[in-house]
């Protein structure tokens, strides 16, 4: 299954209403539970602060990558019933592809424990 994206600003400022967030190291992760959904949608946001427009872009590439290989790995995160939306920070430009990949890992353990 692919991944589905949240792209409409009214989506994102939904997410960012909750103030639903778990805090990591090189991202924040915003979230939000619809109940109905039963399969979870991302979103990405990669301010100027973390560089110009072609260190923005690989940023974006390796947040969606890491989505893609842990939702590979574990089928079920298929079946979360969120909206999640990542803020990079700077950090997440040099960070370890593994180190990123632990840390949403752990964001996503953190955000289904408090739904389960």
């Amino acid at each position: 299954m692919k991944e589905v994206r949240l792209k409409k600003r009214s989506e994102f400022m939904a997410l960012s209403k909750s103030r639903q967030s778990v805090f990591m190291p090189h991202f924040i992760v915003q979230y939000l539970f619809k109940e109905a959904q039963g399969f979870p949608r991302f979103g990405y946001t990669v301010s100027k602060k973390v560089g110009n427009a072609v260190a923005r872009n690989r940023v974006k590439r390796r947040l969606r990558e890491l989505v893609r290989l842990t939702l590979k790995k574990n089928h079920d995160f298929f079946t979360l019933s969120y909206d999640i939306v990542f803020i990079a920070r700077s950090s997440a430009r040099q960070a370890p592809f593994d180190e990123l990949i632990k840390h949403f890992e752990d964001a996503l353990m953190r955000i289904t424990s408090f739904h389960t």
